[in-house]
C-alpha cells in the first residue's frame, strides 16, 4: 500500500474519532469518505467514490468541510434482491479477488477511460486498462502490471461473463 494511501487512510481514522465525539454517534471512516465525496462532487468532478484520494490530504480542510454534514443521510435502506429483476445487480458491477486484491469493473462506466470495460483496484483509487495492464491514477499513467498478472485477472473476469476484446 502506498504512503500516500496510508496518509488518506490515517486521516479517515482520526476523523472518524474526532467527529464521532463531538456529534456523540457512531461516525465510521466510511462515512467520512463519503460525506467528503458528495460534499466535494460539483467541485471536483469526481468519477466515483475513490477518486477523492487524487488530490492532496489535509485533515484540517476535510474537517471543516464535513464538520456539519447530515451523516444520517448515508444511513441508506435495505431493499430485498427479489425486488430487483433477475441478472440486474450482476449486470451493474462484477467482483474478482486476485491475489489478495479485489477489482471491479463496473458496468456501463461513464468513463471509458482507459480502457472500455476497465478494472478498479478497491481501495486503491486505481484503473487497470485491461488490454495493456497499465495501471492509472486520475488520468496519470503510474505503473504496469506483468503479463501473467494481467491474464489471471482478465481470466477471473471472463469466469464471470465479463467480454474482454
Amino acid at each position: 500500500m502506498s504512503d500516500y494511501l496510508i496518509e488518506w487512510l490515517a486521516i479517515m481514522d482520526s476523523l472518524s474519532v474526532r467527529l464521532s465525539e463531538e456529534l456523540d454517534k457512531t461516525i465510521t471512516s466510511e462515512n467520512i469518505s463519503e460525506a467528503y465525496y458528495l460534499a466535494t462532487f460539483d467541485q471536483n468532478n469526481y468519477q466515483w467514490i475513490l477518486s477523492i484520494v487524487d488530490s492532496e490530504p489535509n485533515e484540517e480542510e476535510i474537517y471543516k468541510t464535513i464538520k456539519k454534514f447530515p451523516f444520517e443521510c448515508l444511513r441508506g435502506i435495505t431493499v430485498p434482491d427479489e425486488l430487483f429483476p433477475d441478472g440486474l445487480l450482476m449486470e451493474m458491477k462484477v467482483r474478482v479477488k486476485v491475489k489478495n486484491h479485489k477489482w471491479v469493473i463496473h458496468k456501463n462506466d461513464v468513463d471509458p477511460f482507459p480502457s472500455n470495460p476497465h478494472a478498479h483496484l478497491v481501495g486503491q483509487g486505481l484503473k487497470l486498462d485491461l488490454n495493456t495492464g497499465e495501471l492509472y491514477r486520475g488520468r496519470y499513467k503510474i505503473d504496469k502490471l506483468n503479463h501473467k498478472d494481467l491474464e489471471s485477472i482478465r481470466k477471473k473476469f471472463k469466469a464471470e461473463g465479463v467480454t474482454l476484446t
